[in-house]
């Protein structure tokens, strides 16, 4: 027997939405693209005085989008390419080496599924490249909704007023859930789970890859992050394996050494040869590091080569620098 209109009316969740407000209008809009910042702007960061930024109309520091590029690259910070000049980002030099025209797609903080529907965005409005390759973050984050009322954020990374707009929470870990009471607006840092991150994360990606496959478009995708990284090697071992990943520390290693004000992201040929390492924050060490893409060093130079610039909240919080970008676009040059 079917059921009214009518039935079960007073069971049903009372939900307070007025989608005539500004925030509903916005969070609810299926508008093209989601972009982080405003569109043809330059500007320098404050963390990065070294580098200037400068974005496309559609807020991407990119080329204008275009029907006619071969290439779309796609991921988090590190594919926009904070703390280096464009021609330094992997996806940059993956274009170079496979001579190819492209778009970039990424902003800082972002979360997978964010890339995930700004790449289907950017496809459903300027058609299929041949080639999509994404460089995606820990799965970690989580792309929110945050109305300031019951749910705040730190991490707002599109503001409609002071307090509401959209935000990259990033989960550490599930201790928050140790706490017996919250306080009215709800920090979503402390409500929102690893499993909920981990969950959003792996279906935005199995269905890009899906639609590439029924599109067919070639796709090729890794993680910077070692814990997802070793995450879905695990889960390629099993039923539940992914169609288009690649390992991109598959050849390679790395780690950061610090020491005064002087950062170097060491390349390894191998596993053992950073793990055999033990001098951490040195670099006066004989161990076996790679000595490799020496032309890249002289183009950039030792301050970009090694370490990115955006160095004033930190040497640990600096992004890559050229040479580690350079392993990136390898490891995806070697899978295309």
């Amino acid at each position: 027997m079917g059921l009214s209109n009518s039935e079960y009316a007073d069971d049903a969740p009372k939900i307070a939405i007025n989608v005539k407000s500004k925030f509903y209008k916005k969070i609810l809009d299926g508008k093209f693209f989601i972009p982080t910042g405003p569109g043809n702007f330059r500007h320098k960061d404050p963390s990065d005085p070294d580098q200037e930024y400068i974005t496309n109309s559609h807020g991407f520091r990119s080329k204008e989008f275009s029907s006619k590029n071969q290439l779309l690259v796609a991921g988090c910070s590190i594919t926009h390419g904070s703390g280096v000049p464009v021609e330094a980002r992997w996806g940059d030099q993956l274009a170079k080496k496979l001579k190819m025209s492209h778009s970039t797609i990424a902003a800082g903080g972002a979360s997978i599924s964010w890339v995930v529907e700004n790449v289907i965005a950017h496809l459903e409005f300027f058609g299929f490249p041949k080639t999509i390759v994404c460089l995606f973050p820990d799965a970690h984050r989580f792309f929110a909704p945050i109305n300031g009322t019951t749910i705040k954020s730190k991490n707002l990374c599109i503001s409609f007023k002071d307090s509401t707009g959209l935000a990259f929470v990033h989960i550490e870990n599930d201790s928050n859930f140790n706490e017996k009471y919250f306080k009215i607006p709800l920090p979503a840092e402390k409500i929102i789970s690893s499993d909920m991150c981990l969950f959003q994360s792996v279906r935005a990606i199995r269905e890009l890859e899906r639609y590439c496959k029924l599109a067919k478009i070639k796709l090729v995708w890794g993680t910077w992050d070692q814990e997802f990284n070793n995450i879905v090697k695990s889960l390629n071992k099993t039923e539940l394996k992914f169609n288009n990943f690649i390992d991109v520390y598959s050849k390679f290693n790395y780690k950061r050494k610090i020491e005064k004000n002087i950062a170097i992201d060491s390349i390894y040929p191998s596993l053992r040869a950073k793990n055999n390492c033990t001098h951490d924050k040195t670099f006066g060490c004989s161990c076996e590091i790679a000595e490799c893409h020496l032309d890249l060093k002289k183009e950039l130079g030792d301050k970009v080569f090694f370490c990115g610039t955006d160095i004033n909240e930190g040497l640990e919080h600096a992004h890559p620098g050229g040479h580690l970008h350079a392993h990136f676009a390898e490891a995806f040059f070697n899978n295309l």
